[in-house]
């Protein structure tokens, strides 16, 4: 970031008080014409399929068999859509209720059908982190932290059906193809715990020894209460304590969230900045 900024005070957008930078008048013109609505340029349009002499819109958009001229009720950007609008999922646009009935991301378009339901949903996803490299070694306490590069892909592979009445769980639901995972670069940081740890969470009767190697971990699923249990709840408790020695927010950072068979960092806590 400080070269960024070496060039926004080359521009006069950016003025330098003893160890602190301020926007110009001009930066803040400049910041102003950048939206944030905008990062990702691939968009995906929600169109309504209505019955035939329904829809008395001139939107562009062509008639489909047995239906008349479908109704575009907005578009967002693609990596919302997969969360919002697989095949199956509720959708909701100015307080009412529709369900998606197809997804296609490679024409940005996604189709759904006004329905009043009693259930809502939530997507099931699974969020890989790769470490790309790694720089800036820090030992706290009998921990090693690390930081450097990531590529974090997250796909949605079903979905879950709750009560709008009293939010249990009605069906786990798979989706019927599979839809390609959405991913991004960013630069994260990452805790190695100590050998004990993971053996004592796999088996409280064995002794103790060195953490897996990475293609070990890669060649068998880490346990459920090490990973699933210790490991994402140190993550999020980490994430949390962040504002308290960097300046950001929780939301702006991720952790990975699922673990699976063959991800090779499972075994790590890791922490990134979410991006893209």
């Amino acid at each position: 970031w400080s070269a960024v900024a070496q060039q926004a005070l080359r521009r006069l957008e950016l003025r330098l008080e003893g160890d602190l930078l301020y926007p110009t008048k001009r930066g803040v013109g400049e910041a102003r014409k950048i939206s944030l609505r905008q990062i990702d340029p691939r968009r995906v349009r929600v169109l309504e399929l209505v019955a035939d002499g329904q829809n008395d819109s001139e939107a562009d958009v062509e008639p489909l068999a047995g239906l008349g001229a479908p109704i575009e009720l907005e578009s967002m950007e693609s990596k919302a859509a997969q969360l919002r609008l697989y095949t199956g999922a509720v959708y909701l646009h100015r307080g009412l209720s529709y369900v998606v009935k197809s997804l296609d991301l490679a024409n940005g378009v996604a189709t759904v059908r006004r329905e009043d339901v009693n259930f809502f949903t939530e997507p099931r996803d699974h969020l890989r982190v790769f470490i790309m490299g790694r720089c800036d070694r820090a030992d706290v306490g009998s921990l090693s932290a690390w930081s450097g590069p990531m590529r974090v892909t997250k796909a949605v592979y079903g979905f879950r059906k709750k009560s709008t009445v009293n939010g249990k769980l009605i069906e786990m639901c798979e989706l019927e193809s599979e839809m390609p995972p959405f991913e991004y670069e960013t630069r994260g940081l990452w805790l190695d715990p100590p050998a004990w740890v993971h053996r004592d969470t796999e088996d409280d009767s064995a002794p103790h020894a060195q953490p897996p190697t990475p293609s070990a971990a890669s060649s068998k699923s880490p346990s459920f209460s090490y990973t699933r249990g210790g490991l994402h709840a140190i993550e999020h408790l980490l994430v949390n304590l962040a504002p308290l020695v960097v300046t950001c927010d929780p939301a702006d950072l991720g952790c990975q969230c699922t673990r699976r068979p063959g991800d090779t960092h499972a075994y790590r806590r890791e922490i990134e900045a979410r991006r893209g």
